[in-house]
C-alpha cells in the first residue's frame, strides 16, 4: 500500500515536473519570438527613416535649384521662396540625415549620407553665391560661375550618392518586410503550437 502511494506521488512530481518544464520551454520560445519581431520592425523602422530623410533632402535641393533658376531668368524675388524655404529647414534637414546615418544597419551607407550632407552643402553654398551675385548687380560674376558647371557636377554627384543609398535602402526594405510578414506567419503558429501543448 506504501509502496503504491509513493509510486504514485513519483508520478504526479514527475509529471509536475514535465508540466513546469513545457510551460518555461514554450515561454521562453514565445519571448524570443516577440523579440525576433521587435527587432525586426526596430529595423524596418531605421530603413524607413532613412529613406524618408534622404528623399527630404533631395526635394529640398530640387526645389532650391527650381527657385534659384526662376529667379536668374526673371528677376523676380518671388521664385526665391522655396529657396529660401530650404536654407531656413536645412539645418533640420541635416539633422535628420545625420541622425539616419547613425542608426543604419550599414557602415558604408553612414558614409555615403555624410558625404551627400557634405555635397549639398556644397551644392546650396554655389546657389547662394550666385544668388547674392545676382542681387548685388553681379550678373556677369554670377554667370561665369554658371557657365563653369561647378553647380551641375556638384549636382551629379548628389545625385548619383542619392541614388545609391535609396536604392540600397529600399533593397533592405523589401528584405526587412518579407522577413517580417514571414516571422508574423511563424508566430501566429509558434502561439498556437505552445498554447496546445501548455494545455
Amino acid at each position: 500500500m506504501l509502496r503504491k502511494a509513493l509510486s504514485s506521488m513519483y508520478s504526479w512530481i514527475i509529471m509536475v515536473a514535465l508540466i513546469i518544464v513545457v510551460i518555461t520551454a514554450n515561454s521562453f520560445y514565445v519571448v524570443k519570438t516577440l523579440d525576433d519581431l521587435s527587432a525586426l520592425e526596430s529595423r524596418l523602422f531605421t530603413t524607413n527613416r532613412v529613406i524618408n530623410a534622404v528623399n527630404q533632402l533631395h526635394v529640398a535641393v530640387l526645389r532650391a535649384e527650381s527657385g534659384q533658376r526662376g529667379f536668374l531668368l526673371t528677376k523676380d524675388e518671388a521664385y526665391l521662396e522655396e529657396y529660401s524655404e530650404t536654407l531656413d529647414n536645412f539645418g533640420a534637414l541635416v539633422d535628420e540625415v545625420e541622425v539616419s546615418a547613425l542608426a543604419s544597419n550599414f557602415a558604408s551607407q553612414s558614409d555615403r549620407m555624410k558625404a551627400l550632407i557634405l555635397l549639398t552643402r556644397a551644392k546650396l553654398n554655389g546657389m547662394i553665391e550666385v544668388v547674392e551675385l545676382v542681387r548685388g548687380k553681379k550678373s556677369k560674376e554670377a554667370f561665369e560661375i554658371l557657365s563653369s558647371d561647378r553647380g551641375l557636377f556638384l549636382y551629379n554627384e548628389f545625385e548619383l550618392l542619392f541614388k545609391q543609398i535609396d536604392s540600397t535602402e529600399r533593397d533592405l526594405q523589401g528584405t526587412h518586410l518579407a522577413n517580417l510578414m514571414e516571422l508574423r506567419r511563424d508566430s501566429a503558429n509558434t502561439l498556437v503550437i505552445s498554447s496546445a501543448s501548455t494545455l
